[in-house]
């Protein structure tokens, strides 16, 4: 009767375990979601909860079948669903905070159904980290630091004279985050000398943009620089 008793007390005790690992992986991920849902954001308490308590399941039977790969499966897949958080809006892209909560909530869960118990302080320390971060706006603090402003810009050149390297180069050395491959739009005119790109920069705080296009488009060989009000800007 022993080994039978002590295989029961064995299988209680791992029931409840699991059962405790999924309500906490449940909690602690609707804990996230509701500072995002307080936030008016399209991802709230019932998605990060669900997506806390699925990555914990899908840990525990990846911990019982004995296959890491299931577990390791959330990972790429929680992108896709972050993915949809994220809406593109112009130069600039929203929901990113967003589908990075959803990221969060699935290690929380995944922490949670791991089956080593240590690993649930894991889980409570990411959650609350998570939330302070994400709250951290409420404080006022954010609001407080230097904004930096994308803006598409339209720069006109000859070819001839003065070549795109030299006009990044020139945009980098105003003070402007300009990489080459910012370039938006490249074509040439019917002579194939004039060419015109455009650029997707983020100018750094305390820039004046009329002195940088300015600077610009005084530089040999361009012909024009401005702002393209035909692309959305933030």
């Amino acid at each position: 009767m022993a080994p039978v008793s002590s295989w029961r007390a064995a299988k209680k005790d791992g029931v409840t375990e699991l059962v405790v690992s999924l309500i906490l992986a449940t909690a602690l991920g609707a804990v996230v979601g509701i500072q995002r849902q307080v936030a008016h954001k399209p991802a709230g308490l019932r998605t990060h909860a669900i997506v806390s308590l699925g990555a914990c399941a899908f840990a525990l039977i990846s911990h019982e079948v004995g296959d890491d790969r299931i577990a390791a499966g959330v990972i790429t897949g929680i992108g896709f669903l972050g993915a949809g958080a994220i809406v593109r809006s112009g130069l600039t892209a929203h929901g990113l905070t967003t589908a990075a909560s959803i990221w969060a909530a699935a290690a929380i869960g995944l922490a949670c159904g791991s089956g080593v118990p240590t690993r649930y302080l894991i889980a409570a320390l990411t959650t609350v980290l998570t939330w302070v971060l994400l709250a951290f706006s409420d404080f006022g603090l954010v609001g407080h630091l230097p904004a930096r402003r994308s803006l598409a810009v339209k720069v006109t050149f000859d070819r001839e004279r003065v070549s795109l390297a030299e006009i990044v180069a020139a945009l980098r050395h105003e003070t402007v985050n300009c990489r080459e491959n910012d370039v938006v739009e490249y074509h040439s005119g019917d002579s194939g000398r004039v060419a015109v790109v455009g650029f997707a920069i983020t100018f750094r705080p305390g820039d004046s943009i009329a002195r940088v296009l300015g600077a610009i488009a005084e530089r040999p060989g361009v012909l024009d620089a401005c702002v393209d009000d035909a692309v959305a800007t933030s």
